[in-house]
């Protein structure tokens, strides 16, 4: 490929090589043996239909993702049709064809950089149907004007003409599909105004759920009702779900929607039906149990309709059968994976109506969002090659491979996502929000954990001299992760490291248990200084950390329930009815699989037992607690391992705070970030945990490196490592690179503790 071609150059080439390789059928549906509609059946099975109208121009159109979305109005299906009639035709006659006009004049749909209405030239001349077309369209072939205005015109005046003359012209139906479409949207918008006009004039109110919504919650309403498709961001504790099932109610009476599909985490479906029973009395039902009993729920679906998002992709064609016109997407992070089977089929659900709710749309990446959008409105963002361009600053080796120097432009990221995201934080619109006091308890390990500590830590420093010299091997990076990991165990107790210590041996080896044992006898035990009146909260990354508390717990005959990935999510909302409701109920010990979307807030006491990278993880275990409709103050306590990796664990993720400032933040947020730094800095940190050189040692210039097989692919992503658990891309023989260093600090700063 030229290395001077065009971006768009490039990417036409990519589909054009595509087509060659993945079309493995090519029918003809209509009359003329070129100018007609084709059915493209591609070697994963899936059908589009291709409608051929010049043999010279990228003026022909397809129904699949890639054209509507890439703006190079051209798709590899179009291009396998193209392909498949040259070889079947031959050059003349090929030739022959490709200077005559299509039989019938066509109004299309034409998606390219912008989309357009257009008509096929040469116009008929002599005949009134020309001289009707002529009057809406430019010498070009597009429509002038607005298409709201001009179309229902143009389709009177085609409707008065001869039936002759109507047969010499075909109107696509996607042009009417267009049509309906803006004026839908010009119609969201006139609604909107006589709504406000109605409420202004005490005609109507923003009563659409028993219960009383704050101003902001109102605002957070009427942006989803009337976006459309549209994000709510709102920080942790302000109450998203409220603001959607309003959102909701207000749809069913203006726009007279019929049904809503919520897909949520398994551990939120029945808070989410409990929620919608409190505040409304729509019919709402809980999607679960085997495949007849779920199918049986698609059936004879309610208004709301609750699944989880691994049902998704179990149950897909059943929820398409269901043609929602609303699909809400709780904790919409869940989706920012491409990759994940999960988030595609999520993607492959159509309604009307979207609201995408996410407190952290942007956890780690950049990338992330874009996941996100692709569900949302795919053409907000546009093609992954447009948003690399755009927001990445990058650098293309000799090799093919390219550099990641970091993002730019986020102030004009920022401006484009605006019209959809509405985001809010917590000090600017809870004025009367309960106080938060977080605290940090450090303990000193014991003498046993730091044998076993110092064991990892010395791999640890090993290869990092290792990768001072040259790229660790998959198997180095692999030891070298594990130890990490097994340093953060032992600092939690030497029981999750050695799983053959007595019992009696492991409060004693675990200072944090002990530490913990002192704080429920102080905050929580009735026979102890607390009074038994209030509940906590106990987290920790992993289960069998969990399992350590559960004697302490017996002794101090605390009730406690227990949330891990481990427990079946028909059973998950009982648990958390339980500790909402039973008075001996006082703690709720979990994973992170209760520190998305859940509301506790019974608990005012947040005990994090170990901290995990990824600070906004952090954020959400806390809101589990501080959050909207708590009336305590709220006490965060984290239990920290003293001069071990536990105190450095937040240093790495500064850089991943500005990322979400840049995107979401004020005006003044940053609109560029480097990441040439990123892996000396984590070099750094680490040899300061080691003891070892610090910047002593020359320094590094790492970056993150894409492989060129993975950088011709056009569909998302094209310049990001894999996903967890490794942190680049693995070296074997060409094209593929070696791993970087950059992709190893991304990953320790957000993909691996929780997720292996």
């Amino acid at each position: 490929m030229p290395t001077d071609a065009s971006p768009q150059q490039i990417q036409i080439e990519r589909r054009q090589k595509r087509a060659e390789e993945e079309i493995a059928k090519v029918v003809n549906k209509g009359a003329h043996p070129v100018y007609s509609a084709f059915e493209i059946t591609s070697v994963s099975g899936r059908v589009y239909q291709v409608q051929i109208r010049s043999l010279t121009e990228r003026l022909n159109s397809c129904t699949c993702p890639d054209y509507q979305t890439n703006l190079l109005g051209t798709c590899k299906h179009i291009e396998g049709a193209l392909l498949h009639l040259r070889h079947a035709v031959g050059d003349e006659t090929w030739s022959r064809y490709a200077a005559e006009a299509p039989p019938v004049t066509q109004i299309f749909l034409h998606h390219a950089e912008r989309v357009a209405v257009r008509v096929s030239l040469p116009l008929p001349k002599g005949v009134r149907l020309g001289d009707v077309l002529a009057r809406y369209f430019d010498a070009e072939g597009i429509l002038a004007g607005s298409p709201v205005q001009a179309l229902p015109a143009l389709f009177q005046e085609i409707e008065a003409l001869p039936s002759r003359s109507r047969a010499h012209l075909s109107i696509a139906q996607e042009v009417r599909q267009h049509l309906a479409k803006l004026q839908d949207l010009e119609g969201i918008e006139r609604q909107k105004a006589w709504f406000l006009t109605q409420v202004h004039a005490g005609a109507r109110s923003f009563d659409l759920i028993s219960a009383r919504l704050y101003g902001y919650q109102e605002e957070g309403a009427l942006h989803l009702a009337f976006g459309r498709r549209a994000m709510l961001a709102d920080d942790m504790g302000l109450g998203k779900t409220v603001q959607a099932i309003a959102a909701a109610s207000l749809l069913r009476q203006l726009r007279d929607i019929q049904r809503a599909v919520i897909v949520c985490p398994a551990s939120l479906k029945h808070q989410w039906a409990r929620e919608i029973r409190r505040f409304t009395s729509l019919p709402v039902q809980v999607i679960e149990g085997p495949l007849a009993a779920r199918r049986q729920f698609y059936r004879q679906p309610a208004f709301f309709n609750v699944l989880n998002y691994e049902l998704v992709r179990q149950d897909i064609v059943d929820l398409q059968r269901l043609r929602p016109d609303l699909v809400i997407l709780d904790e919409a992070q869940r989706i920012k994976n491409w990759r994940a089977k999960t988030a595609d089929a999520v993607k492959q659900l159509r309604s009307p109506y979207a609201f995408v709710l996410t407190g952290t749309p942007l956890e780690n990446r950049l990338d992330e969002l874009y996941s996100v959008f692709q569900f949302l409105d795919p053409r907000v963002l546009g093609p992954l090659w447009r948003f690399n361009e755009q927001y990445f600053e990058l650098e293309q080796k000799r090799s093919g491979a390219y550099k990641v120097l970091g993002y730019r432009n986020l102030d004009q990221l920022r401006q484009r996502i605006a019209p959809y995201v509405l985001r809010r934080v917590r000090s600017e619109v809870l004025k009367d929000l309960p106080a938060r006091t977080d605290n940090n308890f450090f303990v000193e390990m014991t003498r046993e954990q730091w044998a076993a500590y110092e064991e990892f830590r010395a791999t640890v420093a090993r290869l990092l001299a290792t990768m001072r010299r040259r790229p660790l091997s998959p198997k180095e990076r692999q030891i070298m992760l594990g130890a990490l990991v097994k340093m953060r165990l032992i600092c939690n107790a030497l029981a999750l490291h050695d799983h053959e210590l007595p019992e009696k041996e492991r409060e004693r080896t675990s200072p944090k248990l002990r530490e913990l044992a002192h704080i429920l006898e102080d905050e929580i035990a009735p026979n102890g200084n607390g009074n038994g009146s209030r509940k906590a909260i106990i987290f920790s990354q992993w289960a069998r950390m969990l399992d350590l508390t559960e004697p302490i717990l017996a002794r101090m005959a605390l009730g406690a329930v227990k949330l891990t990935g481990d427990v079946p999510s028909h059973k998950r909302g009982a648990l958390t009815e339980q500790f909402l409701e039973d008075p001996d109920c006082l703690i709720f010990l979990s994973t992170d699989a209760g520190g998305v979307g859940l509301n506790l807030q019974a608990a005012s006491l947040v005990i994090n037992l170990d901290l995990p990278w990824n600070p906004a993880v952090l954020e959400q275990r806390i809101a589990r607690a501080h959050r909207h409709g708590q009336p305590q103050s709220v006490q965060v306590v984290n239990i920290i391992a003293q001069g071990t990796i536990e105190e450095r664990i937040l240093d790495t993720l500064a850089r991943k705070r500005d990322v979400f400032q840049g995107v979401f933040g004020e005006e003044d947020g940053p609109s560029e970030i480097s990441f040439q730094d990123t892996g000396q800095e984590l070099l750094r940190q680490l040899d300061e945990l080691l003891g070892g050189p610090g910047d002593a040692e020359p320094r590094l210039q790492p970056v993150l490196e894409l492989a060129p097989a993975l950088a011709a692919e056009p569909q998302p992503y094209e310049i990001v490592p894999p996903a967890a658990p490794l942190p680049a891309p693995m070296p074997s023989p060409p094209p593929i690179p070696a791993p970087t260093l950059q992709g190893f600090a991304a990953l320790l700063a957000g993909r691996y503790p929780g997720r292996v």
